[in-house]
């Protein structure tokens, strides 16, 4: 796949799948940190505070108890006043507390555990009325008796209550304390996974770009240093789309184009081994500077072999005793050093043949000295 995208679209798309690998392991541990802050807020701002309001019941429950017994023990209408004023405000408190954890436990477990408290502190509240009632009578014996008995056992009932919710908050506290512990273990686990999993990721994508990229830069580079010293006899092709590709075949397509003009040069080579002086090269085969050279070559040959065929049939004719005219062509170097020769042949051959005929013709007449 990676051999049809371009270089760029590679090396993007490897950016892009770090940055993506990078964006996923934020994203999860935000995900987790945001689960785990949810945790600590459920203990810190649901959790813990009920039971605070739970210890600030159990608190002023005690406060009214130590008062209900002090009204036993003060002389003064002063101090009884006091003690009941303590009674009154320890209420208040307690009060509204439970108004606070009214509103703030939802569970079913945690509702019916304050049912119980309410139940047991209405029946609590009301032994206190009765040993006030009795106080304010100067029943002193009998609050006392009320106090040791009923009263102490109503209070002992509402503490438990009270402690049986306690109970059920904190092991909900611990319970969440467990739960953002386990998070925070399986969130140190999944960040190092993926951490280790979007490097690994990453270091597999830059091999595989680099390979793609690498290796058929060293085929290229191997090529070039063998046609430089001469060798194309190698196989180089390339089926990728992107530019390195475009290099292989272009590379491969000037291996082609020189070994066509090479089996073309060997070709005339052979024919000239073989005298076959009017075999050519085909141009169209080649292209661009490459068809320039073998046109040239073909024009050189046709340049070498004209003449030849020239002086050939020239001497071909005189040898038959058909002496041709002079040759008036226009030759260069050595061709026209050739021509020059042939013509003094053809002068001494026609000169020869002339005083020929002159003996001859004298013979004839008689003129023997001639």
């Amino acid at each position: 796949m990676l051999n049809n995208l371009k270089v760029g679209t590679k090396l993007a798309l490897g950016f892009a799948l770090t940055i993506l690998a990078l964006i996923i392991v934020a994203a999860l541990g935000l995900s987790r940190i945001s689960s785990i802050a949810g945790e600590v807020n459920v203990m810190v701002n649901d959790r813990f505070p009920k039971v605070v309001w739970a210890n600030d019941i159990i608190d002023n429950v005690n406060v009214v108890a130590r008062a209900i017994r002090n009204t036993l023990l003060v002389k003064s209408e002063d101090e009884t006043k006091r003690e009941m004023d303590r009674i009154i405000d320890a209420r208040k408190i307690i009060s509204d507390r439970l108004e606070k954890l009214e509103k703030s436990i939802v569970s079913e477990d945690g509702k019916a555990k304050l049912k119980v408290i309410k139940e047991a502190r209405s029946v609590y509240v009301g032994y206190q009325d009765k040993f006030l009632e009795l106080l304010k009578a100067g029943k002193k014996d009998e609050a006392l008796s009320l106090m040791l008995g009923d009263l102490r056992k109503s209070q002992a009932a509402y503490l438990t209550s009270i402690n049986d919710l306690i109970a059920f908050q904190t092991s909900l506290m611990e319970k969440a304390g467990k739960e953002a512990g386990e998070l925070a273990d399986s969130t140190k686990t999944l960040l190092v996974t993926m951490s280790v999993l979007a490097v690994v990721l990453s270091v597999l994508f830059a091999f595989l770009i680099t390979r793609s990229l690498t290796r058929p830069i060293n085929e290229v580079s191997g090529a070039a240093k063998k046609m430089a010293s001469g060798d194309f006899n190698f196989k180089l092709e390339s089926n990728a789309k992107d530019e390195v590709g475009e290099v292989v075949r272009a590379v491969a397509s000037v291996q082609h184009a020189v070994q066509a003009m090479t089996a073309d040069a060997n070709l005339l080579a052979q024919a000239a081994v073989e005298g076959k002086l009017a075999t050519r090269a085909d141009a169209s085969k080649h292209q661009g500077d490459f068809q320039k050279i073998v046109v040239g070559v073909n024009n050189t040959l046709d340049a070498v072999i004209g003449p030849l065929n020239v002086a050939a049939n020239y001497v071909d004719r005189i040898s038959k005793g058909d002496i041709p005219a002079k040759i008036t062509d226009s030759y260069n170097g050595d061709f026209n050093l050739i021509k020059n020769n042939l013509n003094t042949c053809i002068d001494a051959v026609n000169k020869l043949v002339a005083d020929a005929n002159t003996l001859s013709k004298a013979a004839v007449e008689g003129r023997l000295a001639t």
